[in-house]
């Protein structure tokens, strides 16, 4: 069976020699990646296209395995809700050791002998992100809402900085082996007033607020900001909708925020040189930016 036949989304005939996707719950409701990354094969004269793949958790070893075998399939990238369960479906051998460490990729590419291998380019981009706003992170007391994919990524890339890191966690039980193996203290959800007091960076890695679920949410109540110190730079790795409502509380209370979108365009940059190794970062940075 073709890849296409476990897709829940209509995708139209690919002419081009080679494709990638981005695969997840429901990418085709605005996921940016297919803009990117179309946008860096045009600046390369290359004859691809990425689209996306709306699939459901139970057809996602069946879909890894068709585009495996489909030697047109360059790779691409891993969203919302599958970048630790495909992850786990590559396994080990098939996991850069970043990757590997946190348990979760959003990045697939052909490895040496031309099996898809899996990245994870999330904590990368979001370090660059953060440090080109505040400089070094080292000794920075640093709050991470959310230990899913994305948080873990971003923890372990912050606690590589030598941030004072603490994991914000819905299952402590689940977590405090990763959080032990990158030194972080780990506290449940939510978090109590009082661990807001004392923090230089605060970082919502949950999918709460996304614009493809209910864009009122947010992980930390309005109430909880004004125990924040205004000089506490606060960011969420949501990019859709600008600004999601964690963001808005931070803006009403008087704190400088930063979204996802400098950190998505990053890992994209990072994930479609992975998966196009002859690829020029800075002529794929300036073909994603505009």
């Amino acid at each position: 069976m073709s890849s296409f036949d476990y897709i829940d989304n209509h995708v139209e005939n690919i002419d081009e020699s080679y494709y990638a996707a981005i695969i997840g719950l429901n990418p085709s409701r605005g996921a940016r990646s297919p803009t990117l990354w179309n946008a860096a094969f045009q600046a390369q004269g290359q004859s691809a296209r990425m689209i996306p793949m709306d699939v459901s958790a139970g057809n996602i070893p069946a879909l890894i395995t068709a585009l495996n075998e489909d030697k047109r399939f360059l790779g691409g990238a891993v969203t919302m809700p599958y970048k630790e369960s495909i992850a786990a479906f590559l396994g080990a051998t098939r996991m850069e050791p970043t990757a590997l460490r946190i348990g979760a990729v959003n990045c697939l590419y052909r490895g040496k002998h031309g099996d898809l291998c899996g990245a994870n380019t999330d904590g990368a981009a979001a370090l660059v992100s953060i440090e080109a706003l505040i400089g070094s992170i080292a000794g920075k007391r640093c709050l991470t809402l959310g230990v899913g994919g994305v948080g873990k990524a971003v923890a372990a890339y912050l606690a590589d900085a030598n941030a004072e890191l603490t994991l914000a966690s819905r299952n402590l039980e689940r977590d405090q082996g990763f959080a032990s193996k990158i030194g972080a203290r780990l506290i449940g959800m939510p978090v109590t007033p009082p661990e807001f007091s004392e923090l230089d960076i605060l970082i919502n890695c949950t999918s709460l607020g996304f614009a493809n679920a209910d864009v009122t949410a947010s992980p930390v109540p309005l109430e909880c900001f004004s125990r924040i110190p205004k000089s506490c730079r606060v960011f969420d790795v949501i990019y859709n909708p600008r600004p999601t409502q964690f963001l808005r509380y931070a803006i009403e209370t008087g704190h400088p925020v930063e979204d996802g979108l400098f950190m998505n365009l990053e890992q994209a940059v990072l994930g479609f040189c992975r998966a196009n190794p002859l690829a020029v970062p800075d002529v794929v940075r300036q073909a994603m930016s505009t």
